[in-house]
């Protein structure tokens, strides 16, 4: 799978287009709809996605053993202290991080947050990483494509704040949901 960063777009080796998984929400509106959210408060907008990709960085920083603590930003300290707490008590084991997965039957790419291995409950499980105080459904459908695509045995949507994290389990029906937006998306022609 190849992937450009710049117009998030995912293709196959042969450079054919590939649905993504956000993408395939957003055509059927399932998700939120950042572009009124950008009308509305842009810059609120645009501070949430970066504090986002600076939790998300720090924390694949801190599972591979490469970050200098004293160096972070306060503010995403917080966060990080989170998924720290989250991994001691739910006793995880990383396995993978930012991984682009492909679900051939269905059609569609992602990029998965993390892959663990959870060992309170001897599973491997997706996790979809989320530094937001919404929880819109869309995030399990994200998070059950990605489990789906990577054939883990479970997914969760982690969010975590500044002073907790709060766990949501995707369930089977989460998986239908996005089965058939996916569906919708291919018999439109959406591609």
């Amino acid at each position: 799978m190849r992937y450009d960063a710049d117009n998030h777009l995912y293709y196959t080796d042969d450079m054919t287009p590939v649905k993504s998984v956000t993408q395939i929400l957003k055509d059927n509106n399932l998700g939120p709809n950042y572009d009124e959210i950008k009308k509305r408060d842009p810059d609120a907008l645009e501070y949430a996605r970066n504090r986002g990709e600076c939790v998300n960085k720090a924390v694949d920083l801190y599972d591979n053993c490469s970050l200098n603590i004293d160096d972070l930003n306060s503010e995403i300290k917080l966060y990080l202290d989170q998924w720290i707490l989250f991994k001691k008590e739910y006793e995880v084991e990383v396995i993978d991080s930012q991984r682009i997965v492909y679900n051939e039957e269905h059609a569609y790419c992602g990029t998965y947050d993390k892959k663990c291995y959870m060992k309170r409950i001897k599973d491997t499980c997706i996790i979809e990483l989320k530094c937001t105080s919404s929880r819109p459904k869309s995030h399990r459908w994200q998070a059950a494509a990605y489990r789906m695509a990577d054939k883990a045995d479970s997914a969760i949507v982690l969010y975590l704040t500044k002073e907790k994290f709060k766990v949501y389990e995707v369930l089977p029906e989460h998986e239908e949901i996005f089965l058939a937006a996916a569906l919708l998306s291919k018999v439109r022609g959406n591609r």
